[in-house]
């Protein structure tokens, strides 16, 4: 991931890296949120603060059931910044797959909304969606 963003300044000038959530019974089957681990990996990177400051306000659907038109409906309003933990500055938003960007835009309206002037994403890994029938 780091070698992705070679020495493009929104990412190695931003001032912390956050995370995208993972449900408490994702997180218990695997035993940890795949986001995490990347972010926590490339805060190190890039010598900046991890924050933990995303948290899943309200239940959704899997993403990886819901159909591709109807991913950003299901995840609007779904994520907000934890009280006290404001964002501030250029935040670095780490997710471990992209599929059609739902969930990641949902998180950047959050972290902006609690304060942060920019927000930038960097995932592991692109999904393609395939078109249906």
């Amino acid at each position: 991931m780091a070698a992705a963003f070679g020495n493009d300044p929104d990412y190695l000038l931003c001032d912390s890296v956050c995370f995208v959530p993972s449900d408490r019974k994702k997180i218990a089957q695997r035993g940890y949120n795949p986001a995490e681990v990347l972010a926590r990996s490339v805060a190190l990177h890039v010598d900046r603060p991890l924050e933990d400051r995303l948290l899943k306000v309200r239940n959704t659907l899997d993403q990886d059931t819901v159909r591709g038109a109807d991913r950003w409906s299901n995840v609007v309003g779904a994520f907000a910044v934890m009280p006290g933990r404001a964002a501030a500055g250029r935040v670095l938003l780490v997710d471990d797959v992209l599929t059609t960007g739902a969930t990641a835009g949902s998180c950047a309206a959050a972290l902006m909304k609690s304060g942060a002037s920019e927000v930038f994403l960097l995932v592991a890994a692109k999904a393609i969606l395939r078109r249906e029938g």
